[in-house]
Order: C-alpha cells, then structure tokens, then sequence
C-alpha cells in the first residue's frame, strides 16, 4: 500500500466534484426560496361558558288561585259584598267543608249578629273575615246564621191575612235582604221581628221569603211578598211634622219629621190623604206604607240625599282552652294553611301572636274561638290585605 498525502486526496476530490458538475448552473445559494414549512397556529381556548343557576321551582299551593282576589284586596267589607251573611251563634268552623271542625262550638248566642262577605255560598257558605290582623277563611254552618228575607215583604197582622191591591190600610214592608229574628210559625208563615236603632216591628210573612245568605239576584216577587219599589209617580216631602197612618184619619203607623220625602202610590187623595211609601233615611230596612194628609205634603222641584251610617260591634276574639300555650310571633305577609292539607285558608296582614300548640300546628284567636292552622313554605309570595 502507498501512502498518499492528505493534501493531494482533498484536491483529487475536489477535482472529480468540479468535473461531475461540468456544463451544469448551480444556483445561487442566497437567492434560492426556501421551501415553505407549515406552521401550526394554537387555536384560541374556548371562552368558558357560565352555567346559570336553575331558577328555584315556584311553590304552588292547593285554592290559592280561587282566593287570591280576596286575600289581596286591600279592604273586605260585607256592605259591598255580592253575597253576604250573619251568624248570630258561635258554632263550630272549618277550614274545608269536610274537615275538621274547630272552635268552642258553644252555641253561644253573639251579642249582637255579625256580618260576614260569603266568597261560597255553598251547603257550608265559605266567609271571610279580619280577626287581629288576620285575613282567614273558614266554612261555617248555616244554622248559626241569623234569618234574613230573600225577597221584599209584607209584615202580617195574622198568618192568614192578604192585602188588597192597592191595599186598604197601612203596613211595614221589610226590604230584601234585612236580618230578622223568627219568633213564632204557624203553618207555613213565619212570625218575625226586626229591630231597628229606635223601634222594632213584627209581623207575620211566608216562611219560603226567609233565607240565611242574600246574593245580588232579585228573586221574582209572589203574590204574597211586596212588589219591589217603583217611581211611577213623583216622590212628595212633607211640610212640616206630621204622621203616616194606617187608614185616613186613624191610628197612627210612624211619625213624620219635616222634609222627609214619601213616594205616592195612589195619584189621587183618598178623604184628604194620601197613601205613600216612606223609608227612613237610615233604617233603610225597612219601608212604611200609610196615609198621610195631602195638605202636608208637596212636590219639591229636585231631590234631597240622604247620608248616614250603623255602627257594628267589634268582634271579640276568644282564645278558649289554648290560652295558656306560648306564644309565637308571625310575620306580616305569611301565608296560613289548613293543619292537615297544603290549602290556603288565610294569610297575616300585619304582624301577629298565635300560640304554638305542638310541631307545625298554631292556633289563632277568632270569634269563634281558637282556629289551628300552620304555616306556608317561605318562599311562597303573594299579596295579603295591604301587604305586598
């Protein structure tokens, strides 16, 4: 083997590459493109999506939607109610027509008969009243409700007497829908008295005009009840003090004051009277029908108003035997349920104690004695009275 020297192998290599590219261009190094690389671009990250939190089921509680007018009206009142009623004793009350019955269940006569707006008036009317900040419902019996007539009509002397048309002497009429007491029966006629600010009258009517609830309906009249009032004629006022009669010239029915307004029924005067209808400013439970001499009257050229109010008592809430059981404090606004059914029966206008009787159960005052009910689920809302 020969040794050759490095410097001529580089040469010979050199040489043999220079002659391989013979009549070949080789391009520029520096103006070649490079070849394009692929570059890969991070996509952008999501923008996180924030997940709403699911709205809190609406708590929904059983007859809400049949009270709800009436337990967020701000007043209540019987006067203006379509149906209304009053009970005179203090039965027992129920939250649903067939439950549980609650109260003293005393048959004790009230004092005086209390009114109630009737929001039912089912076999077991349903009412509503106020008692110590309380809007409550509660079924009552109709037995503990005072009589009231259904229909406009006559006092009686007797069972069997009829007027006449036109009738021939004076009489009371008792207008529809007036509170009486039944004090006598006979067949099928009922005595009954009514009592007004100043002075009661009794008399005999059919038992059919007696009921225990009025709505807004005008019951036909029959040819035993009055007719209803008309203004076939122009009303008169009187001059002067004077007396409505039961014939012309005989005993006297009622006293006349000055200026009261009569209504004719009759356009020409019988022997110098006469015959008018007369209702009170303010005992507009009833009406008389009398003689009143015609020289006492006249025909005014416009017409008087009259304006004036009863008073009613106030109901007195009875506790009965959980008088003793703590107290607890209810806020305004809570809505009140029957012990044993989620079914509204009432709700708190303001602040209020009830006594705490075992677990969930309350019992609040009423005029009937104690009522238990329990409380709504808190987040129910609604209007109540004058809460909103």
């Amino acid at each position: 083997m020969v040794a050759v020297p490095l410097r001529s192998s580089v040469v010979v290599v050199g040489t043999l590459v220079s002659l391989s590219c013979a009549g070949k261009s080789t391009p520029d190094p520096v103006s070649a493109e490079p070849e394009p690389v692929a570059i890969r671009v991070p996509e952008p990250s999501p923008t996180p999506v924030v997940e709403e939190p699911e709205p809190e089921p609406k708590i929904e509680l059983e007859g809400y939607d049949e009270v709800a007018d009436v337990l967020g009206a701000k007043w209540i009142s019987w006067m203006g109610a379509s149906t209304r009623m009053a009970m005179a004793r203090r039965g027992g009350v129920r939250l649903r027509a067939d439950g549980p019955e609650y109260g003293l269940a005393d048959g004790k006569a009230f004092p005086t008969a209390h009114p109630m707006m009737v929001v039912d008036d089912g076999e077991r009317p349903r009412v509503v009243v106020n008692q110590g900040g309380v809007r409550l419902l509660v079924h009552v019996d109709r037995a503990d409700a005072q009589p009231l007539l259904s229909t406009r009509a006559r006092l009686r002397p007797d069972p069997a007497f009829r007027f006449a048309d036109p009738p021939k002497r004076g009489h009371v009429i008792v207008e529809r829908g007036t509170w009486v007491d039944v004090i006598g029966a006979d067949g099928e006629a009922s005595e009954v008295r009514w009592t007004g600010p100043e002075q009661s009258w009794s008399g005999w009517i059919d038992t059919s005009a007696l009921g225990t609830t009025i709505g807004p309906a005008t019951p036909e009249p029959s040819a035993t009840t009055a007719p209803p009032a008309t203004d076939p004629l122009p009303p008169y006022r009187t001059k002067k003090a004077t007396a409505l009669r039961v014939r012309p010239g005989g005993k006297v029915l009622i006293e006349l004051g000055e200026d009261d307004e009569v209504q004719l029924l009759t356009d020409k005067p019988n022997r110098g009277y006469h015959l008018v209808e007369f209702q009170p400013g303010c005992d507009i439970e009833v009406s008389y029908v009398g003689y009143v001499r015609a020289r006492d009257v006249f025909q005014p050229e416009y017409g008087i108003g009259y304006g004036c109010g009863r008073g009613w008592p106030r109901m007195r809430l009875s506790w009965g035997d959980v008088g003793r059981a703590p107290r607890v404090k209810i806020a305004a606004g809570t809505f009140l349920l029957a012990p044993d059914q989620p079914t509204v029966v009432g709700c708190v206008m303001k602040e209020t104690t009830m006594a705490a009787i075992g677990g969930e159960a309350l019992a609040l005052p009423t005029v009937w004695g104690p009522v238990h009910v329990r409380l709504a689920p808190g987040g129910f809302e609604g209007p109540c009275g004058t809460v909103k």
